[in-house]
């Protein structure tokens, strides 16, 4: 049994104003930028040691050429406004291009398929992939557009070292039309690029609080290099959703970070290895404050089991396990007045939960399931601030808000029109 299925979740375009207006921008001519190639967040050698898959493809100049001249040629597209030239034909241009690999996961369960009751494994691989437009005198951010590559295979057996190269190498390699890099560029080619949006968003590093972060480390399920790569993997996917929900200019996240105006680190920083353009060094990028920013803070985290006895043809009964994770979540609208202020606009609580069913015995990633989980309500929270959704609203206020005031949800649903829909702006929920 073999089953291959491959996907792409490409957020929407994000773009510090490369010109005044639109306007402006469709009147003038495509503004030269130079092809960086590749590039890898973070310094080279600490992205190898903490995604060994894509840093051995990386460190392949043959293979890092390759889909760097693949990309260079898929990049061209009437919306982007750019003309994109080669490193060394662009002369004359003060931006650069890249496309910088952020991250790489492998998510391993297996199951038992209730027909011939033999257990397979469902392999998941992940590439976070990173377009990113800069400044290259001033290393200023200019645009940033998070995407996130998908690769899912079932097989009967657990994919070692060999066969996890493997998959990764195919989702790099393959730029046909329906391999991983093609899907993405033909995604990219028809996001326009926005211009003169003053209405950016930054999402703050997803953190836990102390009494979460205590319970999960009794359990054994998160140590601080455990929380650390959940709070990373957590915000990636969290811009990613933000940018296809609000359609806003995006500042990255500085993961080192956490909290809005905290005294002495900059929110602002963007760090990465772009060897084409800059160097082999890593190179600290700056970005344009943020007007606005998302923090989510998990506040608990819980399983819960179940089991339902169902009839089947011979009168001997199955049973069906129910697997529950539960969270509750603390969300925060923040604007921000300079580089150590931020005003908080918005903070509510809400408790969400998901369940999964399975004829026979299956092994989770508790760990795997959080982050699904969190990435689910975070994806559902921004559909309602963009729908300002009564119903999601009462379903989802967690039950430890006591004063009635603060359980309105046709209070809430105001609020967030006044300051979702008129404030910031954002594209209503067609």
């Amino acid at each position: 049994m073999s089953d291959l299925r491959m996907f792409l979740a490409v957020a929407a375009v994000t773009s510090a104003a490369l010109t005044a207006s639109p306007v402006q921008a469709q009147a003038s001519e495509k503004t030269k930028v130079i092809y960086c190639g590749i590039g890898v967040q973070g310094a080279l050698a600490d992205f190898a040691a903490a995604n060994p898959y894509t840093g051995q493809f990386y460190r392949r100049n043959d293979q890092r050429t390759g889909l760097n001249k693949a990309l260079l040629a898929g990049i061209p597209a009437e919306a982007w406004q750019l003309d994109v030239q080669p490193a060394g034909e662009g002369k004359g241009s003060d931006l650069g291009l890249s496309h910088v690999i952020a991250y790489e996961k492998v998510d391993e369960q297996s199951f038992v398929d209730p027909v011939d009751q033999r257990v397979y494994y469902n392999t998941s691989y992940a590439i976070g992939f990173n377009t990113v437009l800069f400044d290259l005198a001033s290393k200023q951010v200019r645009a940033l557009v998070p995407a996130i590559l998908r690769f899912n295979t079932t097989t009967p057996a657990p994919q070692g070292a060999a066969q996890r190269q493997q998959a990764f190498d195919t989702m790099l390699r393959d730029t046909s039309a329906d391999g991983a890099i093609g899907q993405f560029l033909a995604s990219i080619r028809a996001l326009p690029m926005r211009f003169g949006d003053k209405a950016s968003f930054q999402v703050l590093p997803v953190t836990f609080s102390d009494g979460a972060q205590q319970r999960l480390a009794a359990q054994n399920l998160f140590d601080s290099k455990g929380a650390d790569q959940f709070s990373r993997r957590a915000t990636s996917v969290s811009e990613a959703l933000l940018a296809l929900q609000f359609a806003k200019p995006m500042v990255p996240a500085n993961s080192s970070a956490p909290n809005a105006g905290q005294a002495g680190a900059a929110t602002n920083q963007y760090v990465a290895t772009i060897p084409e353009c800059l160097g082999q060094a890593a190179v600290s990028f700056a970005a344009p404050l943020p007007a606005y920013q998302l923090r989510i803070t998990v506040d608990e985290l819980r399983t819960a089991n179940f089991e339902h006895q169902l009839p089947t043809a011979d009168g001997q009964g199955a049973a069906q396990v129910e697997m529950g994770f539960g969270g509750r979540f603390r969300a925060e609208i923040l604007a921000v007045q300079g580089p150590d202020t931020a005003t908080v606009l918005d903070d509510r609580s809400f408790g969400y939960a998901r369940s999964l069913r399975f004829l026979g015995p299956v092994k989770l990633d508790a760990r795997e399931e959080y982050l699904k989980l969190t990435a689910a309500f975070v994806k559902e929270l921004l559909t309602a601030y963009a729908s300002q959704d009564q119903k999601w609203i009462k379903e989802h206020l967690s039950a430890a808000i006591a004063d009635k005031k603060e359980r309105n949800p046709g209070q809430i649903s105001k609020q967030w029109k006044d300051l979702f829909m008129k404030r910031i702006a954002i594209p209503a929920v067609k």
